[in-house]
């Protein structure tokens, strides 16, 4: 009852069938004598649970390995031995949930639950390695995350009963199950950082009350909470997990250095807190950031533990925090940074930077009054394009790359930033009727180019503006299938280029009308759009119905106006 370990399906192991075939042979040996399975008990319980091992080394991450484990335990339990002779065992439901587990299989935490309340019905006391699994199968799936702690709690309550010879005979990681209960509970959406470091403080407490080796936190307990409170920070810009995130950071370096060598933070540990950094925005964020990079690097280059050498996420983590920054030293240093990995990924040393990276680039650049940064701009994206056709295909601009280029132009000084603009998108356009899904435009793309004609201060350029305006509301409306119906930040975009650009003021109201006459029709009118309407046509506004006291509101206009707002939008 061997496998291959490197089968990765069913149909590639001829070994799964042979032992099927035996495991078959003996359930009918029993079918004609009902006294067999009490003669032969054990190699029938070795025999089940060989076969779901093998279920199990195929490594197959859909839900085959569960699914053909869970019909062979079925078939079984259909032989209704005596309570003398109980099976299946509770190596086999451990099996079962390790293959559950492994499985791509949604709504783990109910078949988690199944399997456990199965094991009570039957009598089958869970062991330490049930816990476990039953709550590693959980932190892969995104359920409620609740039970995944009330079976930690029921794990350490057991543990805590076994005698001291039963807890030194065993191999059981209290870290690795609240590692797990945290990873569910972050998958599920249900987290809360405070309660984390709670767990990790507790557990810390345990250890240092008695200095069971079981009970000891690991690396891999800290990286979960490391994550959990990076996640809080991104969620909240909350300063004091990132406190928290420091502190325990500096907790484990301070550990490692007095001699605890397993207390070496590894390279997740490091990123999450960098992370947490480039989400917290606070001024010496890219400080701190530095000076954990580092710690890190001189960490490396002692030890040349690969665990703790910077990846591509460790990188993209002090990019983000140096391109948050508003000092062009940092966006300097940031862009040597990313020419330095462009290097390494060409060598093969490094993966070649995600366009997130460069999205954060060109909007970091696009903040600056530089008269040159639409053309700085327009050469990181042929550098990419060269990139891509040098064969990295993770170097081709996408939407976000494209959006971010075309508002860096919307923002700069030059007279012909509407033209530009409009060049870039219509490039979008170009690739993706082509085939490049990626770089498909959407609204932003179309309602960031009327900003660059909106704010066109040169009126030499005016018409010119006016005109790309027209041309962009036919081309959306002409595909709002691929492209999406134009929102609210559109229309009062397009209000604002024909009011800032459009001379006369015949025309000027004559085109505003039309164009809220369409809002209005799309059920996109928001208090943006009326605060246009009042600045470039108030005789206008002043006619809308419910006009009051020189006010219109959303409240006074027919409801179906406004009936494809979102409730922020109305407030």
């Amino acid at each position: 009852f061997r496998s291959n370990d490197n089968d990765t399906s069913f149909e590639s192991s001829s070994n799964i069938e042979t032992a099927e075939s035996v495991v078959s042979k003996m359930l009918h040996l029993y079918e004609q004598d009902s006294l067999w399975i009490e003669r032969n008990k054990k190699p029938l319980t070795i025999a089940l649970n060989h076969v779901l091992r093998m279920y199990s080394d195929t490594k197959a991450t859909n839900s085959e390995a569960f699914d053909r484990s869970l019909s062979l335990v079925q078939r079984f339990k259909r032989l209704k031995p005596n309570r003398s002779n109980q099976y299946p065992d509770v190596s086999t439901y451990n099996l079962l949930l390790g293959s559950l587990s492994r499985s791509n299989i949604k709504q783990k935490d109910k078949r988690t639950q199944q399997i456990m309340n199965e094991m009570e019905s039957n009598s089958i006391e869970p062991n330490m390695k049930t816990y476990t699994t039953a709550i590693t199968a959980m932190g892969t799936d995104r359920g409620n995350g609740n039970m995944s702690e009330e079976i930690l709690v029921k794990a350490m309550k057991k543990y805590d009963n076994l005698s001291y010879l039963e807890k030194g005979n065993m191999t059981f990681n209290a870290s690795s199950l609240y590692a797990a209960t945290i990873v569910s509970k972050v998958r599920s959406g249900n987290f809360d950082s405070s309660k984390a470091v709670q767990m990790l403080d507790n557990l810390e407490k345990k250890y240092e009350e008695t200095r069971d080796p079981n009970l000891k936190p690991n690396v891999a307990l800290y990286a979960a909470v490391f994550d959990i409170l990076s996640r809080e920070c991104g969620r909240n810009r909350s300063s004091s997990a990132l406190s928290t995130a420091l502190r325990l950071l500096e907790n484990m370096e301070t550990l490692y250095e007095e001699g605890h060598e397993d207390m070496m933070p590894d390279k997740y540990c490091f990123t999450s807190v960098m992370v947490a950094l480039s989400r917290s925005r606070l001024p010496d964020a890219v400080e701190k950031a530095e000076k954990i990079w580092e710690r890190m690097e001189l960490l490396y280059e002692r030890t040349k533990d690969e665990s703790i050498r910077p990846d591509h996420v460790t990188h993209s983590a002090l990019l983000f925090t140096l391109l948050q920054s508003k000092d062009s030293e940092n966006i300097k240093r940031a862009e040597e940074l990313i020419y330095k990995i462009e290097d390494m990924a060409r060598n093969k040393e490094m993966l070649w930077p995600s366009p997130a990276v460069y999205t954060a680039l060109i909007n970091a650049i696009g903040r600056g009054d530089s008269a040159t940064k639409g053309e700085k701009i327009e050469k990181i994206i042929a550098r990419l394009d060269e990139a891509y056709l040098n064969g990295i295909l993770n170097a081709k601009p996408d939407t976000l790359v494209f959006n971010a280029a075309i508002n860096a132009w919307a923002t700069s000084i030059t007279p012909k930033k509407a033209k530009k603009s409009w060049k870039l998108l219509n490039e979008m356009c170009n690739r993706y009727e082509k085939g490049d899904l990626g770089a498909k435009p959407n609204v932003s793309s179309f309602t960031n180019v009327l900003n660059a004609c909106a704010y066109t201060k040169d009126k030499r350029f005016h018409l010119e503006a006016v005109d790309i305006a027209v041309r962009i509301q036919e081309k959306i409306f002409s595909d709002v299938d691929n492209y999406g119906r134009p929102d609210s930040k559109f229309f009062n975009m397009l209000i604002r280029v024909f009011g800032f650009c459009i001379p006369k003021d015949s025309d000027r109201q004559s085109f505003i009308s039309a164009t809220f006459q369409r809002c209005s029709r799309e059920g996109r009118v928001d208090n943006t759009v009326l605060g246009s309407m009042k600045k470039f046509s108030p005789k206008l506004y002043s006619k809308l119905p419910g006009f009051n006291q020189g006010r219109a509101s959303l409240e006074n206009l027919p409801k179906d106006w406004s009936r494809n707002l979102n409730r922020r939008a109305m407030r």
